[in-house]
C-alpha cells in the first residue's frame, strides 16, 4: 500500500528507471562479451592487458550503476512520502493529517481477510450466545526490509463461562502465542511474526467469546490497513438467534456485497478503527 505520485511525476521517474536498466543490461553484455573473447580473431585488435583494463572498468561502472539505482530508489520513496505529507497537511488539520501519515507509511497491510462467525449455543445457558470466529488473512511486508508484525486477538469474557482456547496457525503452522491477561474480563494473546522483503505469510486464528444473547450484536474492528473481507455466517442456535447479519460500518454508507443467504464480501480499502458487526434478532 504505497502512496503514488502525479501521473507526470511518475511517468518521468519511471522513464530514468528504464533508462538505468538499460545502461545496466549494456554494460554486462560488454562484461560477458569482453570474458569470452579471448582466442576469438577480435581479441589480436586489442592486447590482452587492453582488454582486462576494459572489463575491471565495465565491472566498476556496474556497480556504480548498481549502487546509484538503489540509492535512487530510496530516494524516490522519501519524496513520495514528503509530497503526500505536504498535500495532506495543506488540506486537514495537522494532528489529522499526521494520523493519516502513519497509515501511509505502515511497511505491513492485511489482505483478503475471511471470517467464518458461527453462533451456537451454551448448554444449560439459553440466554446466551457463544460467537466463534475463524480469521485467516494474508500480511504482506510492501518494504525492501524484513518487517515484524504483531498478531493479536482478544476474546470478552462472560461471567465464569469456559470458553475454548483460541489457536493460531502461520503458514499452516500451530504457533503458542504469549497470553496478555491484562483484563478479568477478556483474554488476549499477542504473537510477533517476521515477514521478508516483499513477501507474505498466511494467518489463521480461531477464538470464541461467550455473548448475551440481549445484546444483540458482537463488533469486529479492523486494527491494521487492510484490503479485500469476505464474511459467511453459521447459525447453530436458530431456536433463539433469528435473521443473523453482518453490517459494514463505512462513512460513506457503504454496504458489504451478498453472496448468498449467509455470505458477504467487501473489495475495497479499510482503515484501522473501521468495523463491522454481527447482528440477530430474538
Amino acid at each position: 500500500m504505497k502512496p503514488r505520485l502525479p501521473k507526470i511525476i511518475a511517468e518521468k521517474l519511471s522513464r530514468e528507471e528504464r533508462y538505468v536498466e538499460t545502461v545496466f543490461f549494456l554494460v554486462l553484455g560488454i562484461i560477458i562479451l569482453l570474458t569470452f573473447v579471448a582466442g576469438h580473431p577480435i581479441a589480436e585488435i586489442f592486447s590482452a592487458k587492453s582488454l582486462e583494463e576494459v572489463r575491471i572498468a565495465c565491472e566498476v561502472s556496474l556497480i556504480i550503476f548498481s549502487v546509484e539505482h538503489f540509492v535512487r530508489k530510496i530516494h524516490l520513496e522519501k519524496i513520495q512520502l514528503s509530497v503526500w505529507e505536504a498535500t495532506l497537511k495543506s488540506l486537514l488539520h495537522e494532528e489529522i493529517a499526521n494520523e493519516m501519515i502513519t497509515i501511509i507509511k505502515e511497511p505491513i497491510y492485511r489482505e483478503g481477510l475471511s471470517y467464518f462467525i458461527t453462533l451456537s449455543q451454551i448448554d444449560d445457558k439459553p440466554d446466551l450466545v457463544l460467537i466463534k470466529k475463524e480469521l485467516t488473512y494474508d500480511i504482506v511486508n510492501s518494504t525492501d526490509t524484513g518487517q515484524y508484525h504483531t498478531v493479536s486477538n482478544r476474546s470478552d469474557k462472560y461471567l465464569d463461562v469456559a470458553i475454548p482456547e483460541a489457536a493460531v496457525t502461520i503458514d499452516n503452522e500451530l504457533q503458542s502465542p504469549t497470553s496478555t491477561n491484562a483484563e478479568a474480563s477478556s483474554t488476549r494473546f499477542e504473537l510477533p511474526v517476521f515477514v521478508p522483503r516483499r513477501m507474505s505469510k498466511t494467518v489463521k486464528v480461531t477464538s470464541s467469546e461467550v455473548v448475551p444473547l440481549s445484546k444483540r450484536s458482537n463488533i469486529y474492528t479492523f486494527l491494521w490497513p487492510s484490503v479485500r473481507a469476505s464474511i459467511a455466517i453459521s447459525n447453530q442456535y436458530p431456536q433463539k438467534v433469528k435473521n443473523p447479519t453482518a453490517v459494514l460500518h463505512h462513512r460513506q454508507g457503504v454496504k458489504l456485497a451478498k453472496d448468498h443467504e449467509a455470505g458477504y464480501h467487501f473489495e475495497g480499502g479499510l482503515l484501522p478503527g473501521q468495523s463491522f458487526k454481527i447482528q440477530w434478532e430474538l
